[in-house]
């Protein structure tokens, strides 16, 4: 990949991101109503939507509230287990042990 292809893949990735900040709770909402589609692509495009969410957080530094989301979304839902194992592809929600 040339270098001027990730500079253009980069810009494409922050204007998205920037078009989700905007729209970021109407997302979040999504992302529960995905959940409780009980369907496999419904679960899959909440997976879509959390991968993006999670890198909007590490872009505006704000992790803390991405993962107390993740894991009132992870309690709210954890007797749907399929759509949990989608959860955990974009983010671990079991605690680290050092």
């Amino acid at each position: 990949m040339t270098q001027q292809k990730i500079q253009e893949d980069d810009q494409e990735l922050q204007l998205k991101l920037d078009q989700l900040k905007i729209r970021q709770r109407e997302t979040w909402l999504d992302i529960h109503t995905l959940a409780q589609t009980g369907n496999a692509k419904g679960y899959d495009i909440a997976a879509l939507h959390l991968s993006s969410l999670r890198k909007l957080a590490e872009r505006e530094n704000d992790m803390e509230d991405f993962m107390q989301k993740m894991e009132d979304l992870a309690e709210k839902y954890a007797r749907r287990t399929a759509f949990m194992r989608r959860v955990n592809t974009v983010v671990d929600l079991k605690p680290k042990t050092v």
